[in-house]
């Protein structure tokens, strides 16, 4: 049931037994009850369960330990019956903390230790439960939108619950949350450090909302902020209809730069008349009455 072998092994023999310790070795002496013994090529063994608790009690990550022995190797009937025959051997106080978080088939357990954790340490700012959609959220710190969800034993997961919390972990990043997992096996093996990683991100996410209002603050403080006076020069003015232009005055009629004049034949209106300067003005004749 492990990936590699332990460096030390530990045989367990009957009290009369006369064997004695060798390096890697170590020897335990206890009766084990005949329903938990088989026997293999001759050699009695502890059976499955047995052997998964011993285990388990030894490894500073037994629950991760039992929880992937009873998703593969065994089933939690068998385990616990094993547990109750061998009660009082060495090291079952450990197993009975492991049994306790293994029989809650909810994930209640792995939350009440979490929120434990962050009271111990004085973390605030969160709330257990907090609704989202159509789910709820483990614990949420939501002024800074990160949230905290909590897995008991995988040997519970189902492939629907699975899916069921890809798709709310799925939706809270569509709404701009940062979202931590973390098991109970994390809880109980690596408090400190569960503990400091929310610490961090929920800091993190709020230095960076700030910082957000901040640029947005200024960036509207700048659009609002009121124009100076334009330094283009202000277009011609166009002459009354009616008025008489010489060709001399044409060119000092002042033009914008930023819409050129046309030239002095289209600048006048068609009710403007245009008089050259090389002949002088003459005067209507009178109509006979």
């Amino acid at each position: 049931m492990l990936a590699v072998p332990p460096a030390e092994i530990v045989v367990t023999v009957p009290r009369v037994c006369g064997l004695r310790p060798f390096p890697g070795v170590r020897v335990r002496r206890r009766d084990v009850p005949d329903a938990d013994l088989v026997g293999i090529d001759g050699i009695r063994l502890t059976d499955i369960p047995l052997t998964a608790l011993d285990t388990a009690a030894t490894l500073p990550d037994g629950s991760a330990f039992l929880d992937r022995a009873l998703q593969k190797h065994v089933r939690f009937p068998r385990l616990y019956r094993a547990y109750c025959r061998n009660l009082g051997a060495e090291g079952f106080a450990r197993v009975n903390e492991l049994l306790v978080g293994a029989a809650d088939r909810a994930d209640s357990a792995a939350e009440r230790l979490l929120t434990a954790l962050l009271r111990r340490h004085g973390v605030t700012g969160w709330q257990c439960a907090l609704a989202f959609e159509r789910w709820t959220i483990d614990v949420a710190f939501a002024s800074a939108k990160v949230a905290v969800e909590v897995d008991g034993w995988a040997w519970h997961v189902d492939a629907e619950r699975f899916r069921a919390d890809r798709r709310k972990g799925n939706a809270l990043v569509r709404a701009g949350w940062l979202v931590l997992r973390f098991t109970w096996h994390d809880l109980t093996a690596r408090p400190a450090d569960v503990v400091a990683e929310i610490v961090e991100a929920a800091q993190a996410a709020r230095s960076w909302d700030q910082r957000r209002s901040a640029i947005r603050t200024q960036e509207y403080a700048s659009t609002a902020a009121p124009r100076t006076a334009s330094t283009r020069p202000n277009p011609a003015p166009v002459p009354p209809s009616g008025t008489v232009i010489w060709r001399d005055q044409i060119a000092h009629i002042p033009s914008s730069t930023e819409n050129p004049q046309p030239t002095a034949h289209s600048q006048a209106s068609p009710h403007h008349r245009v008089i050259s300067v090389s002949a002088e003005p003459t005067t209507p004749k009178p109509k006979a009455v």
